[in-house]
C-alpha cells in the first residue's frame, strides 16, 4: 500500500487539483485541517466536481479560529 499526501492551499490553487488527481484512488480518504470555510470549500469541491455520492471519509483536525478561541 503507498499512501499519498497532498498538500493544498486553497487560496492559491484549491482542492481540486488534489482531488482532481487522486479522485479514482481506491479506498481514498481526505484528511482536512481548518475550519469550518475550510472543510465546507472541501466538501462543496467534492459535490461540484459529482464526488458526494462516492461516500469518500473525510476525517477533520480543528485549526480554525474557532479552535483557537477554545485553547485560550
Amino acid at each position: 500500500m503507498r499512501n499519498k499526501l497532498i498538500f493544498a492551499h486553497p487560496p492559491c490553487s484549491g482542492f481540486s487539483k488534489g482531488v482532481e488527481v487522486y479522485k479514482d484512488v481506491p479506498n481514498l480518504r481526505i484528511l482536512v485541517c481548518g475550519g469550518d470555510g475550510t472543510v465546507g470549500w472541501l466538501l462543496e469541491t467534492l459535490d461540484n466536481m459529482g464526488l458526494s455520492s462516492k461516500n469518500i471519509p473525510v476525517g477533520t483536525i480543528p485549526l480554525g479560529t474557532g479552535a483557537a478561541t477554545y485553547n485560550n
